[in-house]
C-alpha cells in the first residue's frame, strides 16, 4: 500500500499484483485469515485513497477505483478460500480412503492366508504373485526359480499341470475341474 502511494503513476498495477497475493493467502490460510488479509488490503487500500485526497496530492481517481479493488479482494479471498477449503477436504478424505482401502487389503490378504482351500496368484508370465499357506504346503518346493529373479516362484516348475490347465483355460475359457494329484501323498 505504501509503494501504491510512492509510486501513483504504478498504483493500479501494484493494486492489481496485491490481489493475487489476497487469493493466495484466502488458497493456502485457514478461511478467516484469507478474509482478513483481503480486509486489511481493503482498508489499506482505501485509506491510501483517503490520504492522497486530503492530503492534497489529489490525482484525480475517484473513489471507485478502490472500491472496485476492495470488491474484487473481497471477491477472490471469498472464491480462493471456497476452493482451498474443499482442496483440503478432498485431500482428507483419499487420504482415509487409502488407509482404508490399504486396510482392506492386508484383511482379505490375511483371509486368504488362513483358507484351508488352496489359492495362487498367478501374473500373465507365469509368476506365482500370491499363495496362501494351504497352497503351499501342496505345491511344496517346486518353482523356486525365475530366470534370475531369486524369491519368485514359477508356476510351470511348481505344478506343470496345473500351468498347463491354467493356460487352456486362459485361451478356451472353459475350467478342467477334473482332480489333480500335486504331490504322492
Amino acid at each position: 500500500i505504501l509503494s501504491i502511494h510512492a509510486l501513483p503513476g504504478a498504483g493500479t498495477g501494484i493494486a492489481l499484483m496485491l490481489m493475487f497475493n489476497v487469493g493466495a493467502a484466502a488458497l493456502l490460510l485457514p478461511t478467516r485469515f484469507g478474509i482478513g488479509a483481503a480486509i486489511a488490503a481493503c482498508l489499506g487500500l482505501v485509506g491510501e485513497w483517503l490520504w492522497t485526497e486530503l492530503g492534497n496530492e489529489a490525482l484525480g481517481r475517484t473513489v471507485a477505483e478502490p472500491v472496485m479493488f476492495a470488491l474484487g479482494y473481497l471477491s477472490i479471498a471469498l472464491l480462493t478460500s471456497t476452493l482451498g477449503r474443499q482442496m483440503r477436504e478432498s485431500q482428507e478424505l483419499a487420504e482415509r480412503r487409502g488407509a482404508e482401502a490399504a486396510n482392506y487389503a492386508e484383511i482379505n490378504e490375511l483371509i486368504i492366508r488362513r483358507m484351508r482351500t488352496g489359492v495362487l496368484l498367478v501374473d500373465g508370465e507365469g509368476r506365482l504373485r500370491l499363495a496362501n499357506e494351504a497352497a503351499m504346503l501342496l505345491l511344496g518346493d517346486n518353482g523356486e526359480h525365475n530366470g534370475g529373479q531369486h524369491g519368485h516362484r514359477v508356476l510351470a516348475i511348481a505344478s506343470p499341470e496345473l500351468s498347463r490347465r491354467l493356460g487352456r483355460w486362459r485361451v478356451e475359457g472353459r475350467p478342467d475341474e477334473s482332480p489333480l494329484r500335486l504331490a504322492p501323498d
